[in-house]
């Protein structure tokens, strides 16, 4: 059995970092310099520390001397990019695949049981796929064979039948350095840890008021489905970010208050802070670690302005 730990807030933190401009040889100014005019749906970090941006229609991979390479990417709901990899495609149907290189040639496509959210690379030969409507949050696929090799997470099965019922919300992260798969469920607030056997390491239970409510929202909801006939399955991401740091902790976003964002930070070994980040340049609930910095970004769907911004972790 895996540890299972229950969230408790050990501290609270207040990180202010202002990148600095005094000198144009600084990291503080190479990141902000590299990330400057990024437009971004997403942003990760591979295994070999580059940086990558989805725009929605192109990816952009940064290396950490802030070199580019851009590329696009047509027809995508979710992507994953590495540069030794290539780039990693959910298809708008959201029931396959493709494998792209970074020149833009389709190496292969996978036909999945059902409808995906999101994927993520494990290595050449295994991806993670986060099923929308199945009992578990992980599929694990062998990319050489197109089969299925195991699930993990398990969930309540969803029914098909009339009412309301929230659907998976998982966010995936390949480890590379600890040779393990991270998996939030950003709906109920579990994070689990497993390796490359599947065998489950740790499991971190965050506290999570907005189930509560949630609640009287869903009840109305279920009423007007079963009304109707038919089942409704939203998906929300109560926790919208899940952020691999260079030491393998794990961040995510709370709120923003103004230029700060309340952050939780959740070290290998499960101990749990509360982390206020000063972010005045862009104030968002998604962010990424890179470089000993975090590069906040708000998307072009957020109905505040698009913007990056980098701040010392």
């Amino acid at each position: 059995m895996g540890l299972v730990i229950r969230f408790r807030f050990l501290a609270t933190i207040f990180l202010a970092g202002a990148v600095s401009a005094a000198s144009s040889t600084t990291p503080e100014t190479n990141v902000s310099a590299a990330v400057k005019g990024l437009r971004a749906d997403r942003i990760g970090v591979d295994r070999h520390a580059n940086l990558w941006s989805w725009d929605g229609m192109h990816v952009t991979r940064i290396n950490p001397r802030g070199e580019r390479v851009t590329r696009d990417v047509p027809g995508a709901r979710a992507i994953d990019a590495d540069e030794e990899l290539g780039i990693l495609v959910l298809t708008p149907s959201a029931r396959e695949v493709r494998i792209y290189t970074w020149d833009g040639v389709m190496q292969d496509q996978i036909e999945l049981r059902a409808e995906a959210t999101t994927v993520c690379w494990i290595d050449r030969h295994e991806i993670a796929v986060a099923p929308r409507l199945l009992d578990h949050l992980i599929e694990i696929w062998d990319t050489d064979a197109h089969a299925l090799v195991r699930t993990l997470a398990s969930t309540p099965p969803i029914p098909k039948t009339p009412g309301a019922y929230p659907a998976n919300a998982a966010i995936l992260r390949f480890d590379a350095a600890h040779d393990e798969l991270v998996v939030l469920d950003s709906y109920r607030g579990d994070i689990f840890t497993y390796d490359r056997a599947g065998k489950l390491l740790r499991h971190v239970t965050l506290d999570n008021p907005r189930l509560a409510e949630l609640a009287p929202w869903f009840a109305q909801q279920d009423r007007a489905a079963k009304s109707q006939g038919k089942p409704f399955t939203p998906a929300f991401w109560n926790f919208p970010t899940l952020t691999l740091a260079a030491d393998g902790s794990l961040w995510l976003a709370e709120r923003v208050d103004g230029g700060k964002v309340s952050t939780i930070h959740v070290s290998r070994d499960g101990a749990v802070q509360h982390v206020t980040v000063n972010a005045p340049d862009c104030p968002s609930l998604q962010f990424e670690s890179w470089q000993g910095y975090f590069v906040f970004y708000r998307d072009s769907k957020s109905p505040r302005q698009a913007c990056v911004g980098a701040r010392r972790q």
